[in-house]
């Protein structure tokens, strides 16, 4: 596989990890599931490690 094809593939993993923590955020926020609850310590880490990623990315794009 190319570099631009793997940056693409993590680019798409990382926004995907991105709308699983707002979708699942949101969700907390507005219902009131049980379950949701016991999701809030791994999903900042979710998110943190999405924009990490996305910020990397962005990184190894413009170094090209």
């Amino acid at each position: 596989m190319d570099r631009d094809r793997i940056l693409d593939i993590l680019l798409l993993i990382s926004l995907l990890m991105i709308l699983t923590w707002l979708t699942l955020h949101l969700l907390d926020l507005f219902t009131g599931m049980t379950w949701l609850l016991y999701t809030r310590s791994w999903r900042e880490y979710l998110f943190l490690i999405g924009l990490a990623m996305n910020l990397l990315i962005l990184v190894g794009r413009r170094r090209r």
